[in-house]
């Protein structure tokens, strides 16, 4: 089953190296949406540049003006929802992370325990604990391997 991963940055370019999404591109059946959420720096530029020489699967949006979490999710979320067949989206708040780097072990993690986080979400949805239906199948990965006792290190 396919998973879709929003990354969302805000004035993350200092942080974003070309090693970022090393290793990445391994990862099957992941497709990632790279959202800037009106950084004021050079993310854009970098995301941009990192996508062209990682060969990584990988889309980027472009919000002109932060407007807050939840609306880069939703930005993400349409287009993944729109241009490939996913039923379950993921979203990593690059801002939130001490180290850009630890990225690839929070996708690394997620790729190796997708079939617990997918079983986990339907478990949630069933439950009705989520009631909007474009973000009833969107979860946040740090929270889903922190609920099933995944030790991450960042």
């Amino acid at each position: 089953m396919k998973i879709g991963i929003i990354i969302l940055f805000y004035n993350n370019a200092i942080a974003i190296d070309k090693n970022l999404f090393k290793g990445v591109s391994n990862l099957s059946d992941v497709h990632l949406c790279l959202v800037n959420n009106g950084s004021k720096d050079e993310t854009l530029e970098k995301l941009q540049e990192l996508k062209e020489t990682s060969g990584l699967k990988s889309t980027i949006i472009d919000i002109k003006h932060n407007k807050g979490k939840m609306a880069a999710i939703k930005a993400g979320a349409r287009y993944l929802f729109n241009h490939n067949d996913l039923k379950h989206i993921g979203y990593i708040n690059v801002g939130k992370m001490k180290e850009v780097m630890s990225l690839f072990e929070l996708l690394n993690e997620t790729q190796h325990h997708k079939e617990l986080i997918i079983q986990h979400n339907l478990n949630v949805i069933k439950k009705h604990l989520v009631q909007k239906p474009l973000l009833k199948n969107i979860f946040s990965i740090k929270d889903y391997l922190r609920y099933l006792n995944i030790k991450l290190e960042y």
